[in-house]
């Protein structure tokens, strides 16, 4: 993406946690701006839960605004948005 361009996006993000028959559900969101059309990008996220271990899910996002489901084994204590700065953008929580 950024071969051909200069920018950095800026990734609004948020998240739910809700307790489901199957089990704990992390939904979240995330909304690219300052884009082009067709720029891609996968983001690591981070959850870590309240038994100290911790998960690392990545989140394709392809120019729109995108919804995930995780299913996690536990509730997160903490979500963590490009936990190592990996991804060259910025993050805002909503």
């Amino acid at each position: 993406t950024w071969i051909y361009r200069a920018e950095i996006p800026t990734y609004l993000w948020s998240y739910d946690v809700s307790e489901e028959p199957s089990g704990t559900v992390l939904h979240l969101e995330i909304e690219p701006r300052d884009t082009s059309a067709g720029a891609a990008m996968e983001i690591p996220v981070r959850v870590e839960l309240a038994n100290g271990s911790q998960q690392t899910l990545l989140a394709f996002v392809d120019g729109s605004a995108t919804s995930f489901r995780f299913d996690l084994p536990a509730r997160p204590e903490k979500v963590v948005f490009d936990p190592d700065r990996a991804v060259l953008a910025r993050a805002k929580q909503r």
